[in-house]
């Protein structure tokens, strides 16, 4: 279970309201990635649109702020307690301060009164179709400004593309079946891991296993039974797995795993684990024909 800190506040209900949004953003699996065209093309037209200095999209970890995109600035993430989203994750809405120098809320704020010199803000939710808030799209400014209602419509619209861009990223990265990481995905990352493993001299272990008897599977009780095996399987090796691990269907019921930071010993125990909790895993079927 991911615990972290609710800004402001206290209740059991926000406590598990913030898990749920902290595994949302983490089954994304954006953060860190490379940066992307079409999130640079959407801060760009944040700054033409508005005229302004700084046009944000970011993604909101449990304490920090990293960018996705960013046009204006030149850090790739911020503390959270240091940036002004902070209250867009309180107040789950957007968010408007046209002269930070007048808000008792930031007037002393490192951004305003350091080399930054923010005055104007405005940071509407990035929101997933579920309805957890990952992250914001911002438009900044170091001159004071007002900000219509039209103005956040506009930006608000470009939230929702930017978050259409990462579901259909995600989709195209996800096998709709199993939810586990398309052929493609999967090794994309598993290179990079590899070659950060080699340069850096970490341990890394592999596992590729697929699933005996499965076309007797398929024959015996129909298609939508082995349907059923597969999303069973990627079920068990989902709960077991490590937030950091990779795993990929990279067959019809070929699975494999990237095990960071695990040396051989150590991923022949993992493949155990999983061999003994799919063998004892029972699941239920219809026989379709």
């Amino acid at each position: 279970m991911v615990v972290a800190r609710v800004f402001g506040k206290s209740s059991s209900e926000a406590i598990q309201r913030e898990n749920d949004r902290l595994a949302a953003l983490q089954q994304l699996d954006l953060l860190d990635t490379p940066r992307d065209e079409g999130f640079e093309r959407i801060v760009r037209l944040i700054k033409q649109i508005f005229s302004i200095d700084i046009g944000i999209v970011s993604l909101i970890d449990a304490h920090r702020q990293w960018y996705k995109a960013c046009s204006g600035l030149s850090a790739d993430e911020v503390s959270l307690e240091d940036t002004f989203c902070r209250c867009v994750v309180d107040c789950d809405e957007p968010v408007i301060v046209q002269d930070a120098t007048k808000d008792a809320r930031f007037s002393k704020h490192s951004a305003v009164t350091g080399e930054d010199h923010i005055r104007f803000y405005a940071g509407v939710p990035l929101r997933t179709k579920a309805g957890h808030m990952i992250g914001t799209v911002c438009a900044i400014d170091r001159r004071p400004r007002s900000f219509s209602t039209r103005d956040l419509s506009i930006l608000d619209e470009l939230a929702g593309a930017a978050m259409d861009r990462i579901e259909l990223m995600h989709s195209a990265a996800t096998d709709s079946l199993t939810e586990a990481m398309t052929r493609r995905a999967f090794k994309q990352e598993a290179d990079q891991l590899i070659s950060l493993a080699l340069r850096h001299q970490h341990d890394l272990s592999c596992i590729a296993f697929d699933i005996d008897h499965f076309k007797q599977v398929n024959d015996t009780h129909g298609h939508a039974a082995g349907d059923a095996v597969l999303k069973a399987v990627a079920s068990i090796c989902k709960a077991t797995l490590r937030a950091g691990d990779l795993f990929g269907r990279i067959g019809g019921e070929e699975f494999a795993i990237i095990l960071p930071h695990v040396d051989r010993e150590g991923g022949v125990a993992v493949a155990e684990k999983l061999r003994a909790a799919i063998a004892g895993q029972l699941i239920a079927m219809i026989t379709v024909r």
